[in-house]
C-alpha cells in the first residue's frame, strides 16, 4: 500500500517541489521491498530513479532507472515498460555520451505507448525529445518536438504539460535569437502555472527569464529574477540542478560587467526580498525594450 500511495503522489511531489519529501519515503521502503510483486517493485524503481535524479544523486538515479526497465521487462507490460523508458530519458539527456542511447529510448517507448494507446505518454515523451534535442543544440527539431507536445496535451486537457512545453519553446525562442517571441510565450506559461498552481514550475521558469533579460540588455531585471531564485530554492528546499546552475553562473557574468556595484546590491537585495508569487507577476510585467 506504501509504494502505490508513493508512486500516485509521484508527480503531486514532484511538480510542488516536494522532492527531499518523496526521497525520504523512498528510502523507507527498500528493507520491505522483498513483500512487492515484480510490477510494483520495477515501478517504485522508477518512482526513488526520479527523485535521486532531481535530488542530484545521478549514479544512483542511473542505477535505480535501469534496474526499473530491467525489472518490467520481465513482466512484459508495455505501458510500464514504457513509461520506465521515458523517465530513463531524463537522466541520459545529461550526459553527451548517452545521446544515442537516449534516442534509442524514444523509439522503443514511442512504439510500446503506440501499442497501448498512452496518449499522456506520446504526448510526455516529445517533451523529452525536445529537451534531449536542446541539449544537442538542435534548435528546430527541439521547437518541434515542443509543439508536438503542446498539441497533444491540448486535446489530452493537460494543462500542467502545456504550460512546461509552451515554457520549453519559449526558452528554445530565446535561443534563436527570438527574444521577442520568447517573451510572450514564457508569460503564457506563466499564467498557465499560476492559474493551476504549478509551485516547482512557477520557481524554474526564472532561469528561462534570466537568460531572455540578459540577451535583451536588461541586466538590472534578469539580476532582480535571479536573486530571486537563489533565494526561493534555498527557502523552499528546491535543488538547482547543474545545467540550471552553469547557465546562471553565465549570466551573473555577464550582469556583474554591465551594472555599477550600487544598483548590483539594490537589484540583488530587492531580488531575495521576493516571494514566489511576487517574482512570478514582476516577470509578467515586464517589457521588452
Amino acid at each position: 500500500l506504501a509504494a502505490r500511495m508513493m508512486i500516485a503522489l509521484r508527480d503531486f511531489w514532484f511538480y510542488q517541489g516536494y522532492h527531499s519529501e518523496a526521497y525520504t519515503w523512498g528510502q523507507k521502503l527498500f528493507p520491505s521491498l522483498d513483500e512487492l510483486d515484480t510490477i510494483l517493485t520495477g515501478r517504485f524503481y522508477g518512482y526513488f530513479a526520479s527523485f535521486a535524479w532531481i535530488m542530484q544523486n545521478m549514479p544512483e538515479a542511473i542505477h535505480y532507472f535501469e534496474l526499473s526497465i530491467e525489472t518490467l521487462r520481465i513482466t512484459d507490460e508495455k505501458r510500464y515498460i514504457a513509461w520506465a523508458l521515458l523517465y530513463a530519458m531524463g537522466a541520459t539527456t545529461n550526459y553527451q555520451s548517452r545521446h544515442e542511447e537516449t534516442l534509442g529510448f524514444f523509439h522503443e517507448a514511442l512504439q510500446l505507448f503506440e501499442e497501448v494507446d498512452d496518449r499522456a505518454g506520446i504526448a510526455t515523451l516529445y517533451n523529452m525529445v525536445g529537451a534531449l534535442h536542446q541539449r544537442m543544440g538542435n534548435y528546430e527539431l527541439a521547437a518541434d518536438a515542443f509543439r508536438q507536445c503542446i498539441e497533444r496535451s491540448r486535446q489530452n486537457g493537460e494543462l500542467r504539460r502545456v504550460a512546461i512545453n509552451t515554457m520549453n519553446l519559449g526558452k528554445v525562442k530565446g535561443l534563436q535569437g527570438e527574444p521577442e517571441a520568447g517573451s510572450i510565450l514564457l508569460k503564457e506559461a506563466g499564467e498557465i502555472m499560476q492559474k493551476i498552481g504549478f509551485r516547482y514550475m512557477l520557481l524554474y521558469i526564472l532561469t528561462s527569464y534570466v537568460d531572455l533579460l540578459v540577451e535583451v540588455n536588461l541586466y538590472k531585471e534578469a539580476l532582480v529574477v535571479a536573486s530571486a531564485y537563489f533565494s526561493l530554492s534555498e527557502s523552499l528546499g528546491m535543488k538547482i540542478q547543474p545545467w540550471s546552475m552553469d547557465a546562471l553562473n553565465r549570466a551573473i557574468d555577464q550582469i556583474k560587467k554591465h551594472l555599477d556595484t550600487d544598483i548590483y546590491q539594490s537589484a540583488q537585495t530587492y531580488g531575495q526580498s521576493m516571494t514566489l508569487e511576487r517574482i512570478n507577476d514582476y516577470t509578467l510585467s515586464i517589457t521588452l525594450e
